[in-house]
């Protein structure tokens, strides 16, 4: 069994935003681990709640299995991740003390000390510029008005009046 790997597909709530089709995904990811390296795919929903906003991320995803090869070239690969990142959410949710007895078990990402092994290396943020490629982009003017929402998966670059990059920040 391979280890997973995911991205948003491009929907997005209210029906905005475009789809990327799993397969027209697969060749990006491809092109990092090498087609032979990916043995399965799915569509898939992130485990998070989202408000409800139209335009705002949706939570779907598509997801593909690598063989053990191919995650080593994902993990450690000098091409970058291209907005990918490694499926920890399996494992379900303990159960509160029966307070959420009702509720059916989701998936959790995994502890601190499961994630370890994958943090170093495939980390969720981007290291490399041309590993920002595929994320939302807010480019911040000096004196602009900035919401503060929590928009996961967008890079803010600030500039200053010369329009010079002054901090980049992810979330």
């Amino acid at each position: 069994m391979g280890k997973w790997v995911y991205k948003e597909d491009g929907t997005r709530q209210c029906g905005e935003g475009h789809e990327i089709t799993i397969q027209e995904m697969e060749k990006d990811l491809a092109r990092i681990v090498g087609e032979r390296n990916i043995i399965n795919r799915k569509k898939g929903q992130l485990p998070w709640m989202f408000p409800d906003l139209c335009g705002s991320p949706n939570g779907h995803v598509n997801m593909y299995e690598l063989t053990p090869e191919g995650f080593l070239a994902f993990d450690r690969g000098i091409v970058g991740h291209a907005g990918f990142q490694v499926w920890v959410y399996d494992k379900p949710a303990p159960k509160a003390a029966g307070l959420l007895s009702d509720v059916p078990e989701t998936p959790f990402p995994w502890s601190a000390k499961e994630a370890l092994p994958y943090v170093a290396h495939a980390s969720s943020n981007p290291v490399l510029i041309r590993e920002l490629i595929g994320y939302h982009l807010r480019v911040i003017k000096p004196g602009e008005a900035v919401t503060m929402e929590y928009m996961w998966g967008r890079v803010n670059i600030s500039v200053d009046e010369n329009n010079e990059i002054k901090q980049i920040s992810f979330f």
